[in-house]
């Protein structure tokens, strides 16, 4: 499957609640982050990293939570973004798809993968320091985001180009 229509898909299915996903390579990730976190797969395996927007509240998070109003909820934002990606893993059936939420912990309490690395990586969020910008007063907030979930597959076969980093990439 191409790139373009994995992310068009995607597009459709996540953008409607606000969602956006950003492609990148599994090996941008792991040559970022320490042996612990780095994912055992082909280094041209395609992944997303999908963000929630301000406008996730509204489309998403408040439809499930009246649609749910008369059942025991824990994590609400958790059951509603796993909602949302139960319908992207049933739109690729027979794929090797996995979908890794930021919340997601190995059984030795580690966390299953760096969403900010993810999300710099696929060009999504960038960080900023004040350190060397002069600004006239402080910054209301810290200047930095991160992503929510992490989509990844290993069966396409794709070419690309970053618009942010001017690689290009292939993967598998």
């Amino acid at each position: 499957m191409q790139i373009d229509i994995i992310s068009t898909l995607l597009d459709q299915l996540l953008s409607p609640v606000g969602i956006e996903t950003y492609p990148f390579k599994i090996s941008w990730y792991n040559e970022r982050v320490p042996e612990a976190f780095r994912f055992p797969h082909h280094p041209d395996t395609l992944c997303f990293v999908a963000i929630s927007t301000p406008s996730t509240f509204e489309r998403a998070f408040l439809p499930f939570i009246l649609d749910n109003r008369n059942s025991s909820v824990k994590d609400p934002y958790d059951q509603c973004m796993g909602a949302c990606f139960a319908r992207v893993k049933q739109a690729f059936p027979g794929e090797a798809l996995e979908v890794i939420q930021d919340f997601e912990l190995h059984s030795n309490r580690r966390p299953k993968v760096i969403m900010q690395t993810a999300g710099h990586v696929a060009g999504a969020v960038h960080y900023y320091s004040s350190q060397g910008l002069q600004f006239d007063e402080e910054p209301p907030k810290k200047l930095s985001q991160l992503g929510r979930e992490l989509v990844h597959s290993s069966k396409e076969k794709i070419q690309r180009k970053n618009a942010d980093t001017g690689r290009h990439w292939t993967c598998n």
